[in-house]
């Protein structure tokens, strides 16, 4: 057959053996739009056999011989028969069927046969069993649909869901540019179903397409997925039809979301309201859930409505709901009587939005809330929530900060402005603003704005600062306050409070303690849709995870943030999440790789003033050319990062060693840099920073001082927590030991150092511990690292889900976790055990140890 579908190569092969066997009979079973009429069509079209063919109709039923009529008209236009007689109606088909397959071969189509006519099924029955060897009968049934021929037992062939690689092919294929969320969810919601996948893209909006709309929930149904799934719905009696509509409405306890939204779209507004006002009246025990459905009732603007469900919004934004927030936001608005409380509530939600992504949402519900023409604030909440879109998405660092700035001007901190959410979230945006501008003025404005709106104690927003721009000088210890204070917090505290703690915690090197609650962030906010609190937390864990050593971690982390700010628009994102890929691609050595993301990288943030990313991009090209040998391009990358030598800001805090090696590896004096790290207060910002001071410190001495700086520097408490600074230390030190002939002890350095490169990946820095052990006359011994080959094809996705699988989870819990479709988990994990060499998951555990030990070694 020359046929082609998207996934149904093992259906057209079987269908092609029947057919070039010459005699026989196949049922096709699946689900509505599996595809069976599909292939019937390609049968059709690839046979050379004449083709009789009856398509069944719900409306045909009750007209006797209709199918059978339908099938044999081309062979004879004479009536068949009446009802009165069906065996001489039986008769006359089969002698119709044995002329025609005496003139040639013949290939009889009957689709739908649970729709047949009684009569015609009888004949069909009649005529198959009796058919010549040259013709060949195909037919098709949904699942679990009684038809004439279950009696007849002939073979049957399952059309099942479409596996999620070609379920993705075929969305490709006939929908392409879908934005990658839309992707994701039309996926989800078809699970495997052809049609579901054609017709559901098919109904999107240009804007839906894009990620500029939200996609409707439960989704529209096109005419022909409608009359699909709702079959049989028109038959039922109005109560049953209310309790079916309940059920879609609040909580739908089994079947697909389709026949959720068939429900729902059979019901007319009407019908819906009411059905939300009975949902309501049992729900007097939880509010919020409470509130939606009387906004959902509500056919006129009701300002106490809109009051109580803009705080529903407000304590789902705090529960990890962001998403459901903006949506509740958006019909608060639409509740509210009066165009400035409108104003405000909509624009709540495009400031809320700029978190949940995609920033589209956003900028088209700021220029909704302009369309209204009232702002009470004089544009400044306008300026703030335009602003924090511009920084995160465009990455205008210097309009955001000024728009941001200026709104906070306006603002009274003593008003009722002062209180608002809209003063937080701009405040925070400065944050943001100022962190990746880099530059002091806009440190020191964000100084004032903070003693201006938190003048009292230590705030998270304030502990951030602290933590980002001198860690050493506060009258108050910042890493111990960072420490205690998220020791303090609850399990459910809110992200908008705890992300920035989070974030002054990586930048004192305090995360690793809490990484269980950053986790706990993703994973909420993920279900919930806060998708900037989801990159970040993956930022932060991947970051902390690279600094630890757990490079294979830290490279899964940073490239699933990576994945989601470039599918919801996150640019800023996008970039700093890239240079820390483009750190470990330096550490491993893999320059070309570092060449590619930083050259990137530097064309979109160079001009636009991002001075942090920019940072990142040369502190990666630094440690590139390091583990080369480069020292003056290390030298010249390492100087740009830190313009002004090691100091308390970002990166510069973490670049002492960096600078200090470079500089002596190029004949430069090396010996002011490690005072003004220690003038900046560098070594008290946390224990790794202190291990970098200290190993700085010893390369830059004289031989006569060097020796002891070395052992001071690596017998500082938790220098083991920090492998590849500590590894490089060891190199450094077990390099000047072989040089003072010390070559025993040199020995010893440099096995430590060469175990701890070689289990990280770092190949250069490896290879040069494996250099000078071969220098101090160990050569054999020093072994060569191997290459991983077990597990080296798993794509990123294969390795989420793997792991995720070897702790237990079911695929159901693991789609849930991913927003994918047990399905394509199970997709994923078909391929990922052939790939490992296992054919369980209780051995995906071992499996994935050894694939990260091949790996690191």
């Amino acid at each position: 057959m020359t046929a082609h579908l998207i996934g149904r190569e093992a259906e057209l092969r079987r269908i092609r053996t029947l057919l070039d066997a010459g005699h026989g009979a196949l049922l096709l079973r699946g689900g509505p739009g599996a595809g069976k009429t599909a292939l019937l069509d390609a049968a059709a079209r690839a046979t050379r056999r004449t083709v009789l063919r009856a398509d069944a109709v719900g409306f045909e039923q009750d007209i006797p011989f209709a199918a059978v009529h339908q099938l044999v008209y081309p062979l004879s236009r004479d009536p068949i028969g009446t009802a009165r007689d069906p065996l001489a109606v039986a008769t006359r088909v089969l002698a119709l069927l044995d002329e025609a397959a005496a003139r040639g071969p013949l290939l009889l189509i009957v689709d739908d046969v649970p729709r047949v006519d009684a009569g015609s099924a009888a004949v069909l029955g009649f005529a198959v069993r009796r058919l010549r060897h040259d013709v060949v009968v195909l037919a098709s049934a949904r699942t679990g649909a009684a038809s004439c021929f279950d009696e007849l037992r002939i073979p049957v062939l399952d059309v099942p869901p479409l596996p999620a690689a070609e379920a993705g092919a075929l969305l490709d294929a006939r929908r392409p540019g879908l934005a990658p969320a839309v992707h994701e969810r039309i996926m989800r919601e078809a699970d495997g179903n052809p049609l579901a996948l054609l017709e559901l893209a098919t109904a999107l909006t240009d804007r839906q397409v894009v990620g500029a709309d939200p996609m409707p929930d439960p989704p529209h149904l096109s005419p022909r997925l409608f009359q699909v799934y709702s079959e049989g719905l028109h038959d039922l009696a109005p109560d049953a039809r209310d309790r079916l509509l309940d059920a879609a409405l609040d909580t739908w306890p089994s079947g697909s979301p389709l026949e959720r939204a068939a429900v729902v779209q059979l019901a007319t507004p009407a019908e819906r309201r009411a059905a939300h006002r009975r949902i309501a009246e049992t729900l007097t025990g939880d509010p919020s859930r409470r509130v939606w459905h009387l906004a959902e009732a509500a056919d006129a603007p009701d300002e106490s409505l809109a009051v109580d469900l803009q705080r529903a919004a407000r304590a789902a934004q705090r529960n990890g709901s962001a998403a459901a927030a903006v949506t509740a936001l958006v019909r608060a608005s639409e509740l509210s009587p009066e165009p400035a409380d409108r104003f405000r509530r909509l624009m709540e939600a495009a400031s809320l939005a700029s978190v949940t992504g995609p920033l589209e949402r956003a900028t088209q519900l700021l220029e909704e809330a302009r369309r209204g023409g009232a702002d009470p604030d004089g544009s400044a909440f306008t300026a703030a929530a335009v602003a924090i879109g511009l920084i995160h998405g465009d990455g205008d660092i210097d309009t955001g900060q000024r728009m941001l700035a200026d709104a906070l001007d306006r603002a009274d901190p003593d008003g009722p402005d002062g209180a608002g959410d809209w003063v937080g979230d701009a405040l925070h945006g400065l944050l943001i603003a100022c962190e990746y501008g880099a530059r002091p003025e806009l440190w020191q404005l964000l100084d004032r704005a903070v003693h201006r709106f938190q003048p009292e104690g230590i705030t998270p927003l304030r502990l951030c600062f602290d933590a980002l721009t001198d860690p050493a000088s506060p009258p108050y210890p910042v890493r111990e306050a960072v420490i205690r204070i998220i020791d303090e917090l609850s399990r459910d505290v809110g992200s908008w409070y705890f992300a920035p703690l989070a974030y002054a915690a990586l930048r004192v090197d305090a995360l690793s303690g809490f990484r269980h609650a950053v986790e706990r962030m993703v994973e909420r906010e993920r279900g919930g849709g806060g998708y900037t609190f989801v990159i970040s937390g993956l930022l932060l864990l991947g970051v902390d995870a690279s600094y630890h050593g757990r490079w294979a971690e830290a490279e899964r982390s940073l490239s699933e943030g990576l994945d989601l700010a470039v599918a919801h628009g996150y640019r800023l994102f996008e970039v700093q999440l890239r240079s820390h890929l483009a750190f470990l691609a330096a550490a491993r050595g893999d320059v070309e790789r570092c060449r590619v993301l930083t050259d990137g990288i530097s064309a979109w943030a160079a001009p636009r003033g991002v001075g942090l990313t920019q940072a990142f991009v040369r502190r990666a090209r630094a440690v590139a050319a390091l583990g080369q040998g480069d020292f003056e391009e290390a030298y010249v990358q390492a100087s740009l990062a830190a313009p002004d030598g090691p100091s308390a800001g970002i990166p510069a805090r973490w670049m002492v060693m960096d600078l200090v090696e470079a500089a002596v590896r190029t004949g430069r004096p090396a010996e002011q840099y490690v005072a003004a790290a220690r003038r900046s207060g560098i070594p008290r910002i946390s224990p790794r920073t202190a291990l970098l001071t200290a190993g700085a410190a010893a390369l830059a001495a004289p031989d006569e001082e060097a020796d002891t700086l070395f052992r001071a520097a690596l017998a500082l408490p938790e220098a083991d927590r920090w492998p590849f600074d500590q590894a490089r230390i060891q190199l450094a030190y077990g390099e000047w030991l072989r040089r003072t002939r010390s070559t025993g002890r040199a020995r010893l350095q440099l096995r430590a150092a060469l175990d701890t490169l070689d289990r990280l990946g770092a190949t250069p820095w490896a290879q040069r511990a494996r250099n000078e052990l071969r220098a101090t006359g160990v050569g054999g011994a020093a072994r060569v690292p191997r290459q991983s080959t077990a597990g080296a094809a798993l794509t990123f996705q294969e390795r989420q889900i793997a792991s995720l699988a070897a702790t237990g989870l079911t695929n159901k819990q693991i789609g849930e976790k991913l927003f994918l479709s047990h399905r394509t988990v199970g997709a994923h994990l078909h391929r990922v055990f052939p790939k490992l060499g296992i054919t369980s998951r209780a051995a995906l555990h071992d499996a994935l140890q050894a694939v990260d030990a091949a790996t690191a070694s």
